[in-house]
């Protein structure tokens, strides 16, 4: 087996690093960036430190767009600047598919889902799967909503109240936001509850939990830059054989999520045929689907690859931003008793209507939780960076001048076929020239009247003027969910409880790539988790 990966690393690099070595002198070759090493271009510098971090920095120092490589001189264009990234994910979005190497990668872990298809296929996929994201479904969710964010409280007042100590229980926020979302996006898109707030055995809730942080290498920065040289017709059989435990993971991942797919598949359409079709977005998808005429349909094999993304999508990145609320309400205690305040005056006036709950129009009209969301989104997206590939020769057009290595300056980027682009989805929404000098200041009340970020002409993002949810035909198609689901839960443990850092010293930071999981610094090798000290809020 060694000697058949040295011969097709050797096919490899005969075919594809060599004619690459060449052509690597192109118009994006002129683009400024980091200095790079000889053979390892900059991925060493992403891998001994945080690639968010070094990222950032970069942005800082090259502006909207930027260069830096990968192994062997093979160029990466790095873009924030908002006319290219409307163009890229809007008005040409079909012209820049998703690496190849990425897509086998997808195609190989979870199957041909929507986040794999490109082009028609992802046109159709799209189109099935709409009708069971949309603005009334997302809302006629919310009572499931609720109820698990209720259940989240209720535990958490338990071991409060088990506490001996007296100033509140130290909690492990993340690992219950995790639980609790999953939990969440089972009963609201599968109809199925797991119970893992209260700890059963679950065979998907064992699979997905932490699934994000236990699936990447350490070394995925190198990994992902080997991948680029390797056709991806071979990738399947490659990552196959890879001796890394993070494989094994995810074989097991796909051969149990498909179990329960197909299961939950036959029991959705027996339903549908005898006319009980259930409002989850999984029978919504289902019946969709049925209703298309059989050429627009999706395969029994593409149906099953979006239930494993849905539950991916729909918990762990909610879980990675609620945690980020939390720790950035715990951390800033005015800004927790304004929310606090808003919940209490929206009760009380529900209460004069005769409503003993809050409902959704009550939540989504407390400004300042609004605005408190919007920032945390801003400066923590889960995913802070994405990939794309220019399928042909292009024009990139740029909203500013920058000046090249060669002291030209232009307003506009020759993009050869075949070059990578990142979006910079964390780099943008800190852009000071969108959000103000303070763009790396954590300021909710950029979002109030007034603010820096109502005074924004343009927009890419489907939440304001952010990338976080991306943006135009690929935005992610369960935004709205997830900002039911988190105003949801916010609002039921802010009302309910204190939040305070475990220790004064106490700093959490963004880590990751692509996806990013909030770590306690000097506690990275941990994981995602986050410490806080929990006590009852006073009703007052």
């Amino acid at each position: 087996m060694v000697a058949s990966l040295y011969c097709l690393f050797a096919l490899t690099f005969l075919y594809t690093v060599i004619p690459r070595w060449f052509r690597r002198r192109s118009s994006v070759s002129l683009i400024r960036g980091p200095k790079p090493e000889f053979f390892f271009g900059n991925v060493r510098q992403t891998m001994r430190q945080n690639n968010v971090e070094v990222m950032s920095k970069w942005a800082q120092e090259f502006g909207p767009v930027f260069r830096f490589r990968s192994l062997m001189g093979n160029d990466k264009l790095v873009i924030y600047d908002p006319k290219a990234l409307q163009y890229v994910l809007n008005t040409a979005a079909y012209d820049f598919p998703k690496p190849g190497w990425l897509r086998a990668f997808i195609k190989t872990i979870v199957g041909p889902d929507i986040i794999w298809s490109e082009g028609d296929t992802h046109k159709r996929h799209r189109k099935v799967m709409l009708p069971a994201f949309g603005y009334a479904e997302a809302r006629a969710l919310f009572p499931v909503f609720r109820s698990v964010g209720e259940t989240l409280g209720n535990k958490w007042q338990e071991i409060i109240e088990d506490c001996s100590d007296n100033d509140g229980a130290v909690i492990d926020v993340h690992d219950w936001l995790s639980r609790a979302t999953l939990d969440a996006i089972s009963e609201a898109a599968f109809e199925m509850r797991l119970g893992l707030m209260d700890n059963q055995e679950n065979e998907l809730g064992e699979v997905y939990k932490n699934f994000n942080a236990e699936s990447t290498p350490a070394s995925r920065r190198l990994v992902n830059a080997v991948l680029d040289f390797i056709p991806a017709s071979l990738i399947s059989p490659v990552f196959n054989i890879l001796p890394l435990k993070q494989v094994v993971i995810l074989q097991e991942h796909k051969k149990r999520a498909d179990r329960v797919a197909r299961e939950l598949l036959s029991q959705k359409m027996e339903e549908l045929r005898v006319g009980k079709g259930k409002r989850d977005v999984f029978s919504l998808l289902v019946k969709a689907n049925e209703s298309m005429q059989p050429e627009r349909r999706m395969t029994e094999e593409e149906i099953l690859a979006q239930m494993s993304t849905i539950f991916v999508a729909g918990h762990d990145t909610t879980a990675s931003t609620l945690t980020w609320v939390l720790w950035l309400l715990a951390s800033h205690v005015d800004a927790q008793s304004r929310i606090r305040d808003e919940i209490r005056q929206a009760q009380s006036a529900g209460r004069a209507r005769g409503e003993h709950q809050l409902q959704l129009n009550d939540i989504e009209n407390m400004v300042f939780l609004q605005a408190f969301l919007k920032e945390t989104l801003r400066l923590y997206p889960i995913v802070f960076q994405t990939s794309r590939v220019a399928s042909k020769d292009t024009v990139l057009p740029l909203s500013r001048d920058i000046e090249t290595v060669d002291g030209q300056t232009v307003r506009e980027i020759h993009v050869p076929a075949g070059a990578e682009i990142i979006v910079a989805i964390g780099s943008y929404n800190r852009d000071k020239s969108i959000w103000g000098e303070d763009g790396d200041v954590f300021n909710p009340d950029r979002w109030l009247e007034g603010g820096a970020a109502t005074k924004q002409s343009g927009s890419v993002g489907v939440v304001g003027n952010l990338l976080s949810f991306s943006s135009g035909s690929r935005a992610c198609l369960g935004w709205r969910f997830a900002m039911v689901k988190m105003q949801s839960f916010i609002v039921e443990l802010i009302d309910r409880f204190d939040l305070r850092p475990q220790h004064p010293k106490q700093r959490v930071r963004q880590w990751g790539d692509n996806l990013t999981s909030p770590l306690v610094d000097g506690e990275e090798h941990k994981g995602a988790e986050l410490h806080l000290i929990v006590s009852l809020a006073s009703k007052d």
